[in-house]
């Protein structure tokens, strides 16, 4: 997919009704890229979910331009990764992509309806696949951006949004597949509970260090609950790939507001929670879009504690990860 040479670009090309041919074959080769790989998060041996993300949603983009935008981000990344001699070319396209994407999805959150529910539910899984593909910056933080919520963090979350307000639309709608599935996962990681001498010892020295009945211990306790259901589900409860990696991402969707201002701020006790999340996501490294990020992440948290909490309050997690 070299681009054109100057010679080429001045050559009056061919047009349809719907644009230029050579600009339309050059989508659909970056969008067979999406298609013919893995795609980011079905298991293997689930080849509906698979046809799904190689068949079902490459149509929807034709029909909706920022999922077709948002597909092209993702194949690019995807090209990126494998190509490393063009990494830079596609990186870029890939970023023009998703930006524009964005430009257009973006304003429609706050006016979700039965028309635009599905599309705007399937882009913010595809911006969350992009947040963890796109190359990582040495400052990236993932749940903090200069001291804030990151927008893709509100835009992820902002799915919880679309949920309520088109419950039955989604449940009937040609993705209804993918509630189905999601909705017995919740259920198990609702349910269920990991413990273990880490999980105790973290929660003990949480308890010690923050006042009780303050906002901010409810805010830590909350999250740390969440993040044991989580590893319940990874660890214990005998599920697929695919539903792991949903058990990894609920904890995300589920944690509250307050928890993640607290990591914006750089709190100690909200960072020994987020280092335990980094061992999940070291257990999604089969996936070539999230590999590295549990040892990224871990890294930087490192460096924001000080020496007490790195020996003592995160040892664990450290190990494991």
């Amino acid at each position: 997919m070299s681009p054109p040479s100057g010679e080429e670009s001045r050559r009056r090309l061919p047009k349809s009704k719907t644009g230029c041919r050579r600009c339309k074959k050059r989508k659909i080769k970056v969008t067979s890229s999406f298609v013919s790989t893995q795609p980011p998060n079905t298991d293997r041996n689930k080849p509906l979910a698979r046809n799904f993300w190689r068949i079902n949603i490459p149509q929807m983009g034709f029909e909706t331009n920022y999922i077709l935008r948002g597909i092209l981000s993702l194949s690019a990344l995807h090209l990126a990764r494998f190509r490393p001699e063009r990494k830079d070319f596609y990186v870029a396209q890939a970023i023009l992509h998703h930006n524009a994407a964005l430009a257009t999805a973006s304003p429609l959150y706050p006016n979700i309806n039965g028309e635009n529910c599905v599309p705007l539910f399937l882009f913010s899984t595809i911006n969350l696949f992009f947040v963890f593909a796109k190359p990582k910056d040495p400052t990236d933080f993932l749940l903090a951006s200069n001291h804030a919520v990151p927008d893709w963090l509100y835009l992820f979350r902002g799915v919880r949004a679309v949920l309520h307000a088109e419950h039955d639309m989604l449940h009937a709608s040609s993705i209804s597949g993918m509630f189905e599935t999601g909705v017995q996962t919740h259920r198990i990681w609702v349910a269920h509970t990991f413990e273990n001498e880490a999980f105790r010892e973290l929660e003990a020295n949480i308890v010690a260090c923050v006042p009780e009945d303050s906002p901010k211990l409810e805010a830590l306790l909350d999250a740390l609950l969440s993040l044991k259901r989580s590893f319940y589900l990874v660890y214990e409860s005998g599920q697929t790939d695919e539903n792991k990696a949903r058990g990894v991402f609920i904890w995300l969707f589920a944690i509250k507001t307050e928890y993640i201002e607290l990591v914006g701020d750089a709190d100690s006790e909200a960072l020994c929670i987020l280092a335990f999340f980094c061992i999940l996501l070291r257990r999604l490294d089969f996936n070539w879009w999230i590999e590295g990020w549990g040892l990224h992440l871990m890294g930087r948290i490192y460096a924001m504690l000080n020496v007490n909490y790195r020996l003592v309050k995160i040892r664990r997690s450290v190990e494991l990860a």
